[in-house]
């Protein structure tokens, strides 16, 4: 839930921002900022269909500031809204 810079993530592990970044998408496929964004909107998913929070409340609990955008990027990596999620069986499947 809370914000994770790339910059600080990579000093951690004392490399630079690029260099990390390469390295990382060379072993997982992806940048480390996809990676984290994936880690939360699968936390949203889990919020939406375990919990009755707002959406205000699952895009916080989820690391996202603004629940604006989070549904705008919900739909667009899901094909839905969030609260279509929600309900929709498929999800439930998941």
């Amino acid at each position: 839930t809370e914000p994770l810079d790339i910059s600080t993530l990579s000093q951690r592990f004392g490399y630079t921002r690029e260099h990390f970044t390469r390295l990382y998408r060379q072993k997982m496929g992806i940048t480390p900022g996809q990676y984290i964004l994936e880690l939360r909107i699968n936390r949203a998913k889990e919020l939406l269909l375990t919990t009755h929070l707002s959406l205000t409340k699952v895009a916080s609990e989820s690391g996202f500031q603004e629940a604006n955008y989070f549904c705008r990027l919900f739909r667009k990596r899901c094909g839905m809204s969030p609260r279509e999620y929600q309900s929709s069986p498929e999800a439930r499947i998941i």
